[in-house]
């Protein structure tokens, strides 16, 4: 299994473009797939240097309906023919970010809605014997408070329920590897979402954590990182993460979890099995 990150928000040391915005790359033996695209086209130029060819991608996975996530999708629908594309249902209801009395809107391009390469799911589903996908994670621990701030852009701007946030449970060559966009609804309670339509607890879990307050305007929440970092201390995953994490909150997290945890820079390789 061979699994990369095309973008993310910090440079690594291979000096490919960074953006706000997260995409991994993944080869098992049934697929080549994309779990997100960036917020922009930069990640098929990173590919590009990593000399992966994108045009034989087979399947992307789309966590959620933010445009750091979503919004490189019409650039890769122009090199790459034949993928289907994963959402769920609700992905392009549109979604703002309010700081005060600045709103800003943070949805999918409305444009690509009626693609007919893109499939809408509502339930839990296994696309084949190595991708199962769920969403629906309605528990809040350690549900990050920054959350509130995410809304949606209809009359009145409601409260996002994330709905539209779905993850990837990939089981492959004797691992289980679960891919989470930016952990809207909690990691931990992804997890024992996870556990509960597997079985089993995966070996490996990549993608962001929110636990970082968007803008830095705030500090991060001491008390969400600790009791975040004390659940995943007792899990037997290690933890692949970077984009919405937050450098502070990562580095807390490190000194609790040592190892157990990686920050992965755009472009770098995820290494599992290490």
């Amino acid at each position: 299994m061979y699994i990369r990150n095309l973008v993310e928000d910090t440079v690594g040391e291979n000096g490919m473009g960074c953006e706000h915005g997260l995409s991994f790359y993944a080869e098992t033996p049934g697929h080549k797939l994309l779990f997100d695209v960036g917020a922009t086209g930069l990640f098929l130029e990173n590919a590009r240097r990593a000399g992966i060819d994108l045009g034989q991608v087979d399947t992307v996975i789309i966590s959620h309906g933010h445009y750091d996530h979503g919004g490189g999708l019409a650039e890769f629908l122009k090199i790459n023919k034949k993928a289907k594309i994963y959402l769920r249902s609700s992905a392009f209801v549109p979604h703002v970010s309010i700081h005060g009395e600045t709103i800003h809107a943070i949805g999918l391009d409305q444009g690509l809605r009626g693609n007919p390469r893109l499939h809408f799911l509502s339930e839990p589903i296994w696309l084949d014997q190595e991708l199962f996908l769920f969403g629906d994670v309605t528990e809040r621990k350690f549900w990050a408070d920054s959350n509130r701030r995410l809304r949606l852009g209809e009359e009145g701007f409601p409260q996002d329920n994330f709905d539209h946030e779905q993850n990837l449970f990939l089981r492959a060559e004797g691992k289980e590897i679960l891919f989470a966009g930016c952990s809207h609804c909690g990691i931990v309670n992804i997890l024992e979402k996870c556990r509960k339509l597997t079985g089993t607890e995966p070996d490996a879990v990549i993608g962001g954590l929110h636990l970082m307050n968007p803008r830095g305007s705030e500090e991060p929440d001491q008390e969400l990182i600790d009791g975040t970092a004390e659940y995943l201390a007792a899990t037997k995953a290690r933890y692949f993460t970077g984009h919405c994490t937050g450098t502070e909150a990562f580095l807390r997290l490190r000194e609790k979890l040592g190892e157990k945890i990686t920050y992965v820079h755009t472009g770098e390789e995820v290494l599992v099995s290490s």
